[in-house]
């Protein structure tokens, strides 16, 4: 059995350029870009540009010597240049106790239920103190959208107010979620 280096698929001829310096398009983004088409499918793009308007991509545009940039950007247009970056589409985290951030890897020797009791449960009572949890999820919430978490599933706690904090802050930031409200009756 040999085992053989994965190659990137070839490049893709350019369809047809529409003329996208319209009054929407608001951003143009001049970079590498890395996503995947499917499971087995990558899609790179050495020289790219990512046409972004009102807040969702309407294209991404690859480049060549030959490409007239002015045909993509225009007035009403900011556009960036970012290479030799590359743009890779952002993670998503689908299970995020929220509150748990404010200990983050305490207690890692601990079996689960001696964990609980010993940092969750007392943590997560903190939180009906609606400045504690204002502080600590503003922290959570940002550190993983630094981190390339654009989309995420947040558990709260059971206090109603500190979950609508939560809420308000990934809006503020400006982070895709859902955000749920922990019901439980032990330990609580």
């Amino acid at each position: 059995a040999t085992s053989r280096t994965p190659q990137p698929p070839p490049p893709r001829p350019m369809a047809a350029p529409k003329r996208h310096a319209g009054p929407g398009l608001r951003l143009a983004i001049r970079a590498g870009v890395v996503h995947s088409l499917a499971l087995d499918e990558l899609d790179i793009r050495e020289d790219a540009l990512v046409l972004v308007e009102d807040g969702a991509i309407e294209d991404i545009v690859d480049l060549t010597p030959e490409s007239d940039l002015d045909m993509y950007v225009g007035p009403g247009v900011r556009y960036m240049d970012l290479r030799p970056k590359l743009i890779i589409p952002g993670f998503v985290d689908a299970h995020v106790h929220a509150p748990q951030y404010v200990f983050a890897g305490t207690g890692m020797d601990l079996p689960l239920l001696k964990w609980l009791e010993t940092y969750t449960f007392p943590c997560e009572a903190r939180f009906f103190d609606t400045d504690f949890a204002r502080q600590a999820y503003g922290r959570a919430v940002r550190r993983l959208l630094r981190n390339g978490t654009t989309t995420a599933s947040y558990f709260g706690t059971i206090h109603l107010a500190a979950s609508k904090i939560l809420a308000d802050t990934v809006r503020q930031v400006g982070q895709r979620a859902f955000v749920g409200k922990v019901s439980m009756d032990r330990n609580s």
